[in-house]
């Protein structure tokens, strides 16, 4: 859980988000659920900003609200620039941890309060979901979404880390909006897949019926017909635009592990969301560069991937222990 909201949270710092959603995000990190991981991960994030604690300490501080969208107030009476949660600020300064309890004060200050819902799907698993307005989401594994209860407001919000096919009932008076990073999908009734882990470097947004409105960064916007995919690199920006077989972007909803030309870091992600392994390597590994297509049905084991990957591949041996997969590459003679 903490990896995961590492995740959540590293995709929230590095872009920026409106008002709305930033309020949002403040809910959430709120909320009682996994309080300790997510203090945890909120300590690792300020550690990796902070300076020596000089005078540079408070600067460092307010780098890191600026990215958690703490709104800037000045205190004319003591000429000290605070922020909305000031009281807070100043302990967390000494200490170094910004406390979940921060937000409880920021939410004060945001009326009404509106519940929001949040559902992870671990490694090994999916799950499905019905929505307040009778929408389906079908969640891959290590996936992650957020939305307020009921969909309170005009339109229909959901935050998506991770993998997820949406059927979305139809209301044209309240858009169905779909929120990763800087990709943002809007339907009015259809069905899609976004693909949108953080640890990829691209976005992927397939439609599988009707039609949806992508926008990209906040300022361009793509229209998709059915069976086409936007691709977008999150390292360049570029956007891609290509038809594709849906039965190849759905292939997990049947259990199956479906790659096409891909690399063998992607490889490793998928076997690590499908078996619940990790992945470590020793060694020189010359084929990082090489794409290789696979199929592997629902009931395949892991040792049966791994060995056919291994005669394909050729050049590595592995040890599976404790869920964790050794690939020792051989050195050549």
């Amino acid at each position: 859980m903490k990896r995961y909201l590492e995740r959540v949270i590293r995709l929230f710092m590095d872009n920026d988000y409106s008002l709305k959603t930033v309020n949002d995000f403040h809910r959430w990190l709120s909320k009682e659920d996994n309080v300790e991981e997510k203090n945890e991960v909120l300590k690792d994030e300020w550690g990796k900003i902070s300076v020596v604690r000089n005078s540079n300490t408070n600067t460092a501080f307010n780098n890191l609200l600026d990215k958690l969208g703490v709104e800037a107030k000045e205190d004319k009476a003591r000429h000290i620039r605070f922020r909305t949660w000031k009281y807070v600020a100043a302990a967390a300064i000494f200490s170094c941890v910004i406390s979940t309890v921060a937000t409880k004060f920021i939410l004060d200050m945001n009326k009404p309060e509106m519940a929001m819902t949040e559902c992870y799907v671990p490694y090994r698993e999916t799950k499905e979901v019905i929505l307040p307005d009778g929408s389906k989401a079908n969640l891959n594994s290590g996936s992650y979404i957020l939305y307020r209860n009921g969909f309170e407001g005009d339109t229909r919000d959901i935050y998506l880390v991770g993998e997820a096919v949406f059927d979305v009932a139809k209301n044209k008076k309240k858009p169905f909006i779909v929120h990763s990073g800087e990709v943002s999908v809007t339907a009015l009734g259809t069905k899609f897949n976004v693909k949108a882990y953080p640890e990829d470097d691209v976005l992927l947004v397939t439609l599988l019926e009707g039609k949806i409105e992508v926008g990209c960064e906040g300022i361009k916007e793509y229209f998709l017909e059915p069976g086409q995919q936007l691709k977008h690199n999150k390292l360049t920006h570029e956007i891609e635009i290509k038809n594709v077989d849906e039965n190849f972007v759905t292939a997990w909803q049947r259990g199956e592990v479906v790659l096409y030309k891909a690399s063998l870091k992607e490889i490793s992600t998928a076997l690590e969301k499908k078996y619940g392994v990790e992945f470590r390597s020793f060694g020189e590994n010359k084929f990082a560069q090489d794409l290789f297509s696979f199929t592997f049905k629902e009931n395949a084991t892991i040792e049966e991937v791994l060995e056919i990957i291994r005669i394909v591949v050729g050049n590595f041996d592995y040890r599976l222990k404790n869920n964790v997969c050794y690939i020792y590459w051989k050195k050549d003679k």
